[in-house]
């Protein structure tokens, strides 16, 4: 039932009765007023806490609006250790002091505190520890008249530091399951009218008792992330080395790529001038552009061995040279058959003469024929001429049980014909497949915001400025530039690898020449590669390849001849 409201001077009341009311309401008003912005404080505090993702720079958070909402002088933040047997020094803060340790400032060198002691037993005499063994919280109002806590330690930096620690709240951090993560230790709360050391009072315990909690919760949401984040990072390195480790041909690849990507990637991030002044990457970007290039042939987990380890022309799952050569044996043979029957059937001395004579030329013909196939199998490149002789070679044939046969296959033609590298058309199409399942695999993966581009940037490396790459045949500037840069280490790496068995390695000079040729004529970003060129980046720190100056260079710069 609503009451009518009644005028305060028509209650009845006295004077002085109405006056007490009125201090009353206002104590009451100004309480719920104080009380709604402590909330609204805890809650800013709370919302700051879980964002924050340095674990670093958290700790020092916590320490900081500690010390701000009791007004205490300092504050000290330990983190038990893996085993739960020490606490560490994470931050030490004291203003009076002006000291900050830890944190973004660097380790701690002091001694961490163990909870227990040689016998095994736990260690309560230390103030922190015993806060950690028994989870309570300890509220000291002069911890030089304390009972039952050994504060020598206290004492003695206090003598050292011309300080005097009196009132202490010690209160444990515990995770969303009540497990231990550290000690929150507060010291001097001061009075913020006189600025005298204070007891903190049992309201600032409970708002710091809330505090705790807020904080233990932020810490191991931070401690979460940041281990999934490492745990993806770590999983991925893993990735690339599996992927190394599939083929003794490019073992130690995706690593040396990841390597120059990063190079290249850091001086881009560094020069102020230039087509890449305006280009600057973030931590994430950074990581995201490092994970990409150690994915960059996840795809080649797909790719047959014998197509990725073809060190030759014929080899397959077996080099096939081994069959022609057996082929040519048998030619062989049947010259010599044939040259001994013509001998055996004339007594004519001349005659038996010439037939030697045409036997050991044709067998010489022959030898000289398998050694011209053999080459060709092993030659980084084939001429118009040699593919001319292998067609030719390829009309010779063989008697088999009676029935002709060709010296060499249809296919070990094809093979034998391929101007340069080892793969024919199909077999290049199966490796470059592996580009499109980067993309499929990766687009499978949730990665978070931040990592988003992943896929595109590990599978558009083989993508040309002319558009005339794969998968996508994307051209120019749509190819991202952290694509452009894993594609430069890429085929960097590859022509100085030192460990191909169907190439031999280059000298870093030849390799900027390729380069060169290859941002010349639309197959690399030009500008990223004068930007590789003029930079020196070929001869980075710690670099695999020769570093010595690339004189004729020098002389005429990438840049005019690229751009």
């Amino acid at each position: 039932m609503h009451m009518p409201s009644i005028p305060m001077e028509t209650a009845g009341f006295e004077p002085e009765i109405e006056k007490l009311i009125e201090r009353i309401v206002t104590e009451i008003r100004r309480f719920a007023a104080d009380s709604h912005r402590k909330t609204l404080r805890l809650v800013e505090i709370g919302t700051a806490l879980t964002a924050e993702r340095h674990t670093g720079r958290l700790l020092e958070k916590i320490v900081e609006e500690a010390c701000a909402w009791t007004n205490a002088d300092g504050g000290t933040l330990y983190l038990v250790d893996c085993a739960k047997t020490h606490l560490s020094f994470a931050i030490v803060i004291n203003r009076s002091l002006n000291i900050r340790m830890g944190g973004s400032t660097g380790t701690i060198p002091w001694s961490p505190v163990a909870l227990y002691n040689a016998d095994g037993s736990p260690n309560r005499r230390n103030v922190s520890a015993y806060a950690a063994l028994q989870q309570q919280v300890v509220n000291i109002a002069d911890v030089y008249e304390a009972e039952g806590f050994d504060f020598a330690g206290t004492r003695t930096y206090d003598l050292q530091a011309g300080y005097r620690s009196k009132s202490m709240l010690v209160l444990p951090l515990l995770d969303h399951e009540g497990e231990l993560i550290g000690v929150l230790q507060l010291v001097n709360a001061m009075d913020p009218e006189t600025g005298e050391v204070v007891a903190f009072s049992g309201e600032n315990q409970k708002i710091c008792e809330s505090l705790a909690s807020l904080a233990g919760t932020a810490l191991i949401q931070t401690r979460l992330i940041n281990d999934l984040d490492r745990l993806l990072q770590a999983f991925i390195r893993s990735i690339g080395m599996a992927i190394d480790e599939k083929s003794s041909v490019t073992a130690g690849h995706v690593k040396r790529v990841t390597e120059w990507t990063m190079r290249i990637a850091k001086a881009i991030h560094d020069e102020p001038r230039g087509p890449f002044g305006d280009v600057r990457f973030s931590a994430d970007e950074m990581k995201e552009l490092q994970l990409a290039a150690w994915l960059h042939d996840l795809g080649k987990i797909t790719t047959p061995n014998h197509i990725m380890d073809k060190s030759t022309r014929l080899e397959g799952v077996y080099d096939r040279i081994d069959l022609i050569r057996t082929r040519f044996e048998v030619l062989k043979r049947d010259v010599e058959i044939a040259c001994w029957k013509q001998m055996a059937q004339s007594a004519d001395e001349p005659l038996r003469s010439e037939a030697a004579r045409s036997c050991d030329s044709r067998l010489n013909e022959l030898s000289e024929e398998l050694e011209f196939l053999s080459e060709c199998n092993r030659k980084d490149r084939l001429s118009d001429a040699d593919i001319e002789r292998v067609r030719e070679i390829s009309q010779r044939t063989f008697l088999v049980n009676g029935v002709r046969k060709p010296i060499l296959e249809p296919s070990e033609v094809e093979n034998l014909s391929i101007r340069y590298g080892t793969l024919n058309p199909a077999e290049r199409n199966i490796m470059n497949h592996h580009s499109e399942m980067t993309y499929k695999m990766l687009s499978e993966l949730p990665f978070p915001k931040k990592l988003k581009q992943i896929p595109i940037f590990a599978a558009y490396h083989h993508e040309r400025i002319d558009g005339h790459g794969y998968p996508r045949g994307v051209k120019g500037e749509e190819i991202p530039l952290q694509a452009r840069i894993i594609a430069l280490a890429d085929i960097f790496e590859a022509l100085t690898a030192r460990d191909r068995p169907y190439k031999r390695s280059m000298t870093t000079e030849e390799a900027l020449e390729i380069l060169i040729q290859l941002g010349k004529n639309g197959h690399l970003d030009p500008e990223l590669v004068a930007f590789f060129i003029e930079h020196r980046l070929y001869a980075a720190e710690g670099a695999t390849v020769d570093d010595a100056p690339i004189e004729r260079l020098d002389n005429q710069t990438a840049k005019d001849r690229l751009l």
